[in-house]
């Protein structure tokens, strides 16, 4: 019953994303409201850079699904998905950076594409800055992306922890 998993895993480890999803696809039709499952497509579906797809199956979840913790996570990876749809490179962008270290968007722009590269110490450093020097750039933009990345994190994680109170500091 579990031999799915690892069919999965081997798909996955070979770039063959569309069979991953075959896979996850027929195992949902036995177990419709297995959140493991349904979280793995979403895996999937982000891995595969559809973050529109990855959204759409989340919001066809019932309540009871969406509300766990692993689900909820994954709608924060979602939003830090779009946030990066259509940002360049995060390399492309930090040599632009260095040439206009002032430019606020380029701040932005390397903030969304560090998160959703998963390089979340430069995502929260890039979002921080931009607080500091316009805490109203881009309708809070810099408050709103510390928010999501926290929300993906965790409180339990001590970036959090530490962001927090200086974000803190800085609205108050």
């Amino acid at each position: 019953p579990l031999a799915w998993r690892d069919a999965v895993q081997d798909a996955l480890l070979a770039n063959d994303y569309q069979g991953a999803l075959a896979i996850l696809r027929d195992v949902q039709q036995q177990q419709p409201e297995n959140p493991e499952i349904i979280a793995a497509i979403t895996r999937t579906q982000l891995a595969m850079g559809d973050w529109r797809e990855a959204s759409q199956t989340l919001a066809e979840l019932p309540e009871h699904i969406s509300a766990e913790e692993d689900i909820r996570r994954l709608a924060d990876e979602i939003v830090i998905a779009r946030r990066a749809d259509g940002v360049r490179d995060t390399a492309v962008v930090k040599s632009a950076l260095d040439e206009k270290p002032d430019d606020l968007g380029l701040r932005l722009e390397l903030a969304r594409a560090a998160a959703a590269d998963r390089d979340f110490d430069t995502a929260l450093e890039q979002y921080m800055a931009i607080m500091r020097t316009d805490r109203n750039y881009g309708e809070d933009a810099g408050r709103t992306g510390l928010i999501s990345v926290f929300e993906l994190l965790g409180s339990g994680d001590t970036r959090v922890q530490q962001d927090r109170r200086q974000m803190a500091d800085l609205i108050n």
